[in-house]
């Protein structure tokens, strides 16, 4: 039971990444419109202005926080309370966005804030443990046998000296390349002693 939970966790964890990533991007587009010159084209020079600039970072942490509340508190009603949602659930607040905007400008690109949000907010924290801390705790040192069955590593692992940790690591890496190859083994304390064999 332990390891079909983990592997729902998993991809519980990996959609709701896809989805923050997702609602970061139609944040962008969002601030895309707020950026539209006198001819109906997207004009990122316009970010050299301050007023600009604000307007874009409100636009794009609308979106995130229009996000939160509806996954989380539909029923909140004060502002700030939302934004607390907001930065719960992507890691930033709107001076974060405002300061990248500031700093980078009409240079603004969206894979790159991204990257800067996974490095220097908490967003980067939150995908690693949607992706895989919410997971860990479904695992209990009782699933060590099924790990190893799931695994097919009988006879080259000891479940006894198996970690959550490493059990995590073994399942992830068997859903990856569909084996546990002898190289990824290499080394592991975790090895069954063959020579008493």
């Amino acid at each position: 039971m332990g390891v079909e939970d983990y592997i729902s966790a998993l991809e519980q964890g990996s959609r709701l990444n896809d989805t923050l990533i997702h609602k970061i991007f139609e944040g962008y587009v969002a601030l895309g419109k707020a950026l539209v010159d006198g001819r109906g084209v997207i004009d990122y020079s316009l970010l050299r202005e301050a007023p600009a600039r604000e307007q874009a970072a409100k636009t794009l942490f609308e979106v995130l926080k229009e996000y939160a509340v509806e996954r989380w508190g539909a029923s909140v009603k004060d502002e700030d309370d939302k934004k607390e949602l907001a930065f719960l659930t992507f890691g930033m607040d709107l001076e974060v966005i405002l300061g990248y905007i500031n700093d980078k400008r009409e240079h603004f690109n969206p894979m790159e804030f991204i990257a800067f949000a996974q490095r220097e907010t908490s967003f980067g924290y939150f995908l690693k443990r949607n992706a895989e801390g919410r997971a860990k705790v479904k695992l209990k040192e009782a699933d060590a046998d099924e790990v190893v069955r799931h695994t097919n590593t009988e006879g080259r692992i000891d479940p006894k000296k198996l970690s959550i940790e490493e059990m995590a690591e073994l399942i992830s890496e068997f859903i990856k390349e569909k084996t546990i190859t002898e190289s990824f083994l290499r080394g592991r304390k975790y090895l069954k002693n063959r020579s008493s064999e």
